[in-house]
């Protein structure tokens, strides 16, 4: 199911991008590890993260911790969470790397 989502959303890649040129959004270049959704740990992000290429990217991840407000969601990642904020660790080995907020894409050029 998950391949399929992104066969889709790779399909309206082209639209997507006119449409973002045309109104003058500020975006990433793409996103990393939509597809390793509920399966990135280390291992997986380190290799993903070297052969990032240049440009500005969101990291998608789930990581968090199962607490009271978790509990109250429906969600098949809860098993998951630990193991991708454990993950997010690997990114100290990356220094050329920079972490922002999507709010921080429009404060200006970043080196990319």
């Amino acid at each position: 199911m998950r391949l399929a989502q992104v066969g889709a959303l790779r399909w309206l890649e082209p639209a997507s991008q006119r449409i973002i040129e045309n109104e003058g959004f500020v975006t990433t270049s793409g996103t990393v590890a939509v597809a390793g959704t509920g399966i990135l740990d280390a291992a997986t992000l380190r290799s993903l993260l070297q052969c990032l290429p240049s440009g500005r990217w969101e990291l998608v991840t789930h990581p968090g911790y199962n607490d009271a407000d978790l509990e109250r969601v429906r969600t098949r990642l809860r098993a998951t969470r630990d193991t991708e904020r454990t993950a997010l660790a690997v990114l100290k080995e990356f220094p050329a790397i920079k972490l922002i907020s999507f709010a921080g894409l429009a404060s200006g050029p970043l080196d990319d």
